[in-house]
């Protein structure tokens, strides 16, 4: 048992760094400024990163993520680090269920996830907010992918051009 919580205590300052954007339209300065607000938290805080996962083009609406399927896979069997540090929550995931699946796997594991820009207490009002920014981080993206198809429809009954290469012999 004591060999345990010693192993426990050595591993609690040693942690991996999860980076990710959503679309091809962002590019690596995204990926850039999460780095440099993910190791300047670290860095305050004295951990020492052991490995960075970085998924590029990568919606977090599901977990069909190489970096997050292999940090996961890691962090089920005993790895060398005890955290997962992220930019900001919905950097890890944004659907709710995807959310709190992984967080209880992890938390199994004796592992937990940390924003370098948000609240990481375990205060009733942080877990509050916690849960509503899950919320919120799933709702945006459907939200925004009906307007979307709602101005694509209304240009469509206009006859109007929606968008890719128009057919040859065609103008915009």
């Amino acid at each position: 048992m004591a060999i345990r919580r010693k192993k426990q205590k050595m591993l609690e300052n040693r942690v991996v760094v999860y980076l990710r954007y959503s679309t091809s339209n962002q590019n690596e300065l995204s990926i850039e400024y999460q780095r440099d607000v993910t190791d300047k938290y670290c860095q305050e805080h004295g951990y020492l990163i052991v490995d960075r996962f970085i998924d590029t083009a990568k919606s977090g609406t599901h977990d069909k993520r190489p970096a997050f399927k292999k940090m996961i896979a890691e962090a089920q069997n005993e790895p060398p680090w005890s955290k997962i540090i992220v930019f900001k929550f919905n950097r890890f995931a944004r659907n709710n269920d995807l959310d709190g699946y992984y967080r209880v796997l992890l938390n199994e594991n004796k592992i937990t996830v940390e924003s370098a820009t948000e609240d990481n207490s375990n205060t009733a009002t942080a877990k509050l907010n916690r849960g509503i920014i899950s919320a919120y981080s799933a709702y945006m993206p459907e939200n925004c992918a009906e307007h979307t198809h709602a101005a694509l429809l209304t240009k469509a009954k206009k006859c109007e051009h929606c968008g890719g290469k128009p057919p040859l012999g065609y103008d915009i």
